[in-house]
């Protein structure tokens, strides 16, 4: 055998016997509990703040919200709350440079009233449909737990809302959206079909916003009316009757059997 080939080979024998080696160590700690959960790894990266419960919820130029069904309120934010991208989404001078102070924070709130505010640092419109739902591992998230509000109100921001895992208690919310991205269900890739989330009642007054209702929600009755180029677009939800009003300049796409039982209004 050519040395070539000796050293070839153990190259590869050296490499088999080092991944080896590390599964047997791994495995190991498996077995005696040595490893970090998922809740373990949420709070490291979230701070959980009890609350008072809002009839409101607004929400201005917050990159990532996640309103999540709950027993009692609380909010998460993160522990490292600066924003990656501060001061891009500034309108100003047509060069922008990034600005990472530690006065920077990415998410502020506080109570005032009967009304919870979200505050973040997006003072343009937000429109981000498609994006990966992996992509907010890099940007500041934050995330309302708790059970059904009178009202959320988004301006600049982006909000997934969360429905319920079962269907005898579903959610029912009312939104009113502007410059805005909402999601109704988690978006998943193509070959990942996330759990399905239950939603009762959804009323939603969209005006130049997206609404991405996700192939995980199944939503009992959708009212809808949009303005000012607004957008909703169905990636194969199960919605049982809705009633859409649009105006001219903006666009509805349903798809499957989300057509049916559907009125579209055009005024």
């Amino acid at each position: 055998m050519k040395a070539s080939n000796k050293w070839l080979l153990g190259f590869i024998l050296a490499t088999l016997l080092f991944c080896l080696g590390m599964y047997e160590l791994l495995y190991s700690e498996y077995r005696k509990g040595q490893f970090v959960t998922e809740t373990k790894m949420h709070e490291e990266r979230f701070v959980k703040h009890p609350i008072r419960k809002p009839r409101i919820i607004s929400c201005d130029g917050a990159v990532w919200v996640n309103l999540v069904p709950a027993d009692s309120f609380s909010l998460e934010l993160p522990r490292v709350n600066k924003d990656p991208d501060a001061g891009l989404f500034q309108t100003g001078p047509a060069v922008q440079l990034k600005l990472n102070s530690p006065e920077n924070l990415a998410i502020t709130w506080r109570q005032a009233g009967d009304t919870l505010f979200i505050k973040g640092s997006v003072n343009r419109p937000l429109h981000r449909p498609w994006s990966a739902w992996y992509y907010r591992q890099a940007i500041p998230e934050v995330s309302v737990l708790g059970p059904e509000v009178d009202e959320i109100v988004l301006n600049n921001s982006q909000l997934y809302l969360q429905g319920t895992p079962t269907a005898t208690a579903k959610r029912s919310a009312r939104l009113t959206i502007r410059n805005s991205t909402l999601w109704l269900g988690m978006q998943y890739d193509n070959d990942h079909r996330g759990p399905t989330e239950f939603f009762d009642s959804l009323d939603i007054h969209s005006a130049n916003s997206i609404t991405i209702i996700n192939r995980a929600a199944d939503i009992n009755h959708l009212r809808m009316t949009e303005t000012d180029s607004s957008v909703v677009s169905d990636q194969y939800a199960r919605i049982n009757s809705s009633v859409i009003q649009s105006s001219p300049d903006s666009r509805v796409d349903l798809s499957g059997n989300s057509l049916k039982n559907n009125q579209l209004i055009i005024r």
